[in-house]
């Protein structure tokens, strides 16, 4: 196997274990608008690629404003 592929396939891995990770919160999970109190529900590809920080929060653009902002995972 040539060395220079071997980081590839690492990152790769990695990637799915974490889209693995983030679907089992997805499901348990939605989140909440701080401007507007909407409720509502990420996909695990959305959720991976979001920006975040350590407790769950994500910074992600609210569907039903438009306002992009940290938002806290509430229980479904």
């Amino acid at each position: 196997m040539d060395t220079a592929i071997i980081p590839v396939v690492f990152v790769i891995a990695g990637f799915l274990v974490q889209l693995m990770v983030q679907q089992g919160i997805t499901s348990r999970y939605d989140y909440q608008c701080d401007n507007c109190g909407h409720r509502f529900s990420l996909t695990p590809l959305a959720a991976s690629v979001a920006p975040h920080r350590f407790g769950g929060s994500k910074f992600v653009k609210c569907p039903d404003c438009g306002v992009r902002s940290w938002v806290a995972p509430v229980p479904k």
